[in-house]
């Protein structure tokens, strides 16, 4: 996960100033929100829980510096495309969404300082923020280091996946969510250390509780329960 990028967003947010979007109607950037189990999986002493809750945790911390960089600048529309700008300690962020049939294609290009127009990060998402896939880039470099893919039920439960590489591309982690209901404090998380495979986590819960099950090459290893 992109922790070091956190540093970066904190020090953008500080100097942000609010205000209005110009020339009509503008997109807004969203982003999903991931949840792990909730305080009750505590009684997991195996620490496969308390490690769903990080990942969730850490995403969401990310995703949501990206959408808080964004929120509150003023944009400007040409044709099909809206651009926002912001010039903060010598970097400038410069953010393009174009329009498509079913929303928009997201890009942020930063410039100055260490960064010459390296862009930071790629995307889609639907017009009502309910599906999308974003790409964050290593630093200064053009290979993905996450990328992350959602949807929504029709109940409203979230689904998604995020995939971790390192600074080669190689996939080093995947993390794939299923039925995620803030509500119920309910769902399901699959753990995989690098690509899709028949070796992984699988943890589940509610709000009363969960379950977890380690799975090498598609047998139960161990699993266990709070």
């Amino acid at each position: 996960m992109r922790i070091g990028v956190v540093l970066i967003l904190a020090a953008f947010i500080a100097s942000c100033s609010k205000s209005t979007n110009s020339g009509g109607t503008a997109p807004t950037l969203t982003a999903p929100t991931f949840a792990g189990p909730d305080s009750s999986a505590s009684a997991d002493t195996s620490g496969v829980a308390q490690a769903a809750i990080t990942y969730a945790t850490t995403f969401n911390v990310i995703a949501k510096g990206y959408v808080a960089r964004f929120t509150g600048l003023t944009g400007s529309q040409s044709g099909n495309t809206w651009t926002w700008s912001q010039t903060s300690g010598g970097v400038t962020y410069t953010w393009t969404a174009t329009s498509n049939s079913n929303g928009y294609n997201w890009k942020l290009v930063e410039n100055g300082g260490t960064f010459s127009n390296w862009t930071a990060l790629t995307g889609y998402e639907s017009s009502d923020g309910k599906a999308g896939n974003w790409v964050l880039y290593n630093l200064n470099s053009t290979v993905a280091e996450d990328s992350v893919g959602w949807s929504t039920e029709s109940n409203g439960d979230l689904d998604g996946t995020i995939v971790e590489c390192n600074s080669s591309g190689v996939i080093t982690g995947t993390l794939v969510f299923t039925g995620i209901s803030i509500v119920n404090h309910s769902g399901d998380l699959k753990v995989y250390a690098g690509p899709v495979s028949t070796t992984y986590e699988d943890i589940s819960w509610t709000a009363s509780g969960g379950t977890w099950i380690v799975y090498y090459s598609g047998v139960t290893i161990n699993s266990g329960h709070w």
